[in-house]
């Protein structure tokens, strides 16, 4: 019986495939919902796909139709996105492979070198951004797959085999700049893949080999012209910073544009090809767990010995490009992809805006990887490629860790939510503090709330919030301190109205402590809160809670399965029963998680127990936790303000008060 023997080609496809999968899988069956996610799939599962025509009609509206598709496929179900997002990258991968071996078919080390930097690149952080990022994961396909079907279309003889192909590749040209307008510098690659092409088949001078690669790419150059024709004369943006024309005009009335706008295209180069390789791994690797490293350094081990023995196996048939060429059209590559995001006033900063290093990689892939195999000593070459992909695999890895740490917080804090709040009044402006994120956006807080709590569709456009929120500015934070205001904002189809003087706020101090639904009227507020919530606790109306409504429980296609019922549990039914005035249940919950071994993380979270005891007249629970009180001065204070006030209320007797006084309050 023969073997079996791959071709080259499939030998560097399995090769990336394998690298890629050690790389993005890891942690991909434990992410989520992400940033703007949650207002996305909120509007999708509570309206219907057709709800993101209107999403993306401000800017984007070739997104629209994507995802119609992909949540036809598959719903609220973020497993799937990541899956698909996962399956684009490594296919845009597999296409850059394909390029380069349409034009150096005869060099199958120098191709996997390159294709392999471009798959493994970590300075693009958003893959874990599934969702919402779906749409720049297909682009990146899409315009790399159209780039090679232009080469095979330029290579194929007259006829009816080259117009299909010329046809596919304008078609799904256009497809990559329906999703993501920035991407159209890749058509510099394009016309460069063109010029390699024809200079490695045709002995010509330079000249001859441009005038001959422009003859055989003009007719692709309907893909960037069709495009910029309806862009600018045909659609009207209503976001500004996707609007071409607003955005040049704006550049080119300051004097000093050109001059900024080579310093960041200088700037975002550098980023591309250095900050991309080391901000990932110094700022995230290296700040995970002994036993997390562990385990990327042994996946980034199993990714260099496949790497090494391909690089062992593989052989380059064709002599070497010229590397002073390559360099120059990698980095020529490199700046023509970057350039129309610093024309559209944006720039490539790590983490929140490494997506704009997209367009940057082909270029950096080319560079590199021709360098790598420049390397004749195999000791060097090996002992980069070892420090290349630990770079990629540790940073992958540690973000997608990053990304399911988030996510399992994210799911913790609103199943706690939903313990606490059995249902809210309409209208009630919720204003929260995540400590595993920081708040960008009010759907951040909105949109798992509104999931749990008002998953119903509306028939209005735009449609209305239910239950607003709002981030937690200084300017939010005056407003709600003098108790009054309103504001109205609409933005991509939601309309949010926001009462700043009805608010209720959500903290969670630390990731280890619980939810604590503030109330003016109890002051509970924990050393490690953010200062804005220290200031603004005692505007949270606990009066916006229906206590005796039925409760509302998270959808499990979203967030999972419920947790396991531990402290925060009791903790949220307690403070609940509190709330209720039912002070027996609040003991015997106390009572139950202390018996099932079971305590606080957070010192102000023994508050309810505490007021139940005095409460219930039980001075040996009290001497058991006044002492905990006693270590953290911020704490007493609260403590006995709270206390007082119940004592002047009746709640409290007159011999509790005198016990209190002396043991916690003098």
């Amino acid at each position: 019986m023969s073997k079996l023997k791959l071709s080259p080609f499939l030998l560097s496809v399995l090769g990336l495939l394998v690298v890629s999968a050690l790389a993005y899988l890891p942690h991909l069956p434990r992410l989520g919902y992400y940033n703007d996610d949650w207002y996305v799939m909120y509007d999708a599962f509570t309206q219907g796909t057709s709800f993101f025509t209107h999403i993306f009609s401000s800017d984007r509206p070739g997104r629209a139709p994507i995802m119609m598709f992909f949540y036809t496929l598959f719903g609220p179900h973020a497993l799937y996105y990541h899956i698909s997002a996962y399956f684009f990258r490594l296919l845009s991968g597999i296409s850059f492979l394909w390029i380069f071996q349409q034009i150096w078919p005869g060099r199958t080390k120098t191709n996997f070198l390159i294709a392999l930097l471009f798959l493994v690149y970590p300075g693009f952080l958003s893959q874990t951004n599934a969702i919402d990022y779906q749409s720049h994961i297909l682009a990146l396909f899409s315009v790399f797959f159209s780039i090679g079907v232009t080469l095979r279309a330029v290579s194929s003889p007259p006829g009816w085999k080259q117009i299909v192909l010329s046809v596919a590749a304008i078609l799904t040209g256009w497809l990559y700049l329906s999703q993501m307008e920035y991407f159209i510098g890749l058509e510099a690659f394009r016309l460069l893949m063109v010029y390699l092409l024809i200079s490695g088949r045709r002995p010509q001078a330079i000249w001859q080999k441009i005038r001959s690669a422009l003859a055989s790419w003009f007719i692709f150059i309907i893909i960037p012209i069709g495009f910029l024709l309806w862009r600018l004369f045909f659609f009207s943006a209503e976001r500004r910073a996707t609007d071409v024309g607003a955005q040049l005009g704006q550049s080119l009335t300051s004097p000093l544009a050109l001059m900024w706008w080579l310093v960041y295209l200088v700037q975002d180069a550098f980023n591309v090809l250095v900050t991309g390789w080391v901000w990932p791994v110094y700022n995230l690797g290296f700040q995970m767990r002994l036993s997390d490293t562990l385990i990327a350094l042994s996946l980034s081990a199993l990714a260099f010995g496949l790497a090494w023995w391909l690089d062992k196996h593989q052989q380059d048939e064709m002599d070497l490009p010229d590397i002073g060429e390559m360099l120059a059209i990698g980095l020529l590559a490199l700046l023509a992809g970057q350039l129309p995001v610093i024309l559209a006033n944006r720039h490539i900063s790590f983490p929140d805006y490494s997506r704009y290093a997209l367009v940057g990689i082909a270029g950096m892939a080319l560079i590199f990887g021709t360098a790598l195999a420049h390397v004749r000593n195999r000791q060097i070459r090996t002992g980069l490629l070892a420090l290349i992909l630990f770079s990629a695999i540790l940073s992958h890895y540690a973000n997608g860790s990053k990304a399911e740490s988030e996510w399992n917080m994210m799911k913790n804090f609103w199943w706690q939510v939903s313990w606490r709040i059995p249902d809210l009044k309409d209208d009630t402006t919720l204003l929260a503090s995540y400590p595993f994120l920081a708040i960008q956006e009010d759907y951040f807080i909105w949109g798992p709330a509104n999931l749990i709590y008002r998953p119903s569709k509306q028939d209005s456009n735009p449609i209305k919030i239910p239950i607003p929120a709002a981030v937690l500015t200084d300017n939010i934070m005056f407003r709600v301190m003098q108790g009054r205001g309103n504001e109205t904002q609409e933005r991509r189809g939601n309309l949010s109205v926001r009462d700043f003087g009805n608010v209720l706020v959500l903290a969670q101090a630390s990731e280890t402590g619980c939810v604590r639904v503030l109330d003016g009227n109890t002051t509970e507020l924990s050393t490690q809160d953010q200062h804005r919530i220290l200031l603004i606790g005692k505007m949270s109306n606990s009066g916006n809670i229906l206590t005796t409504a039925s409760f509302h429980t998270p959808p499990s296609e979203i967030f999972g399965s419920e947790p396991q019922n531990g402290w925060c549990y009791y903790y949220q039914k307690a403070t609940l029963a509190r709330q209720m005035g039912d002070w027996q249940e609040v003991a015997r919950l106390g009572n139950k998680a202390l018996a099932e071994g079971y305590y606080p993380s957070d010192r102000v979270e023994w508050m309810p127990f505490l007021q139940a005891y005095a409460v219930l007249d039980q001075q040996n629970n009290l001497k058991r936790i006044i002492p905990i009180f006693l270590e953290e001065p911020f704490l007493t204070i609260q403590a006995c303000k709270n206390l007082e006030k119940m004592s002047d209320g009746g709640s409290i007797s007159p011999e509790m008060q005198q016990f209190i006084q002396q043991s916690l309050c003098e």
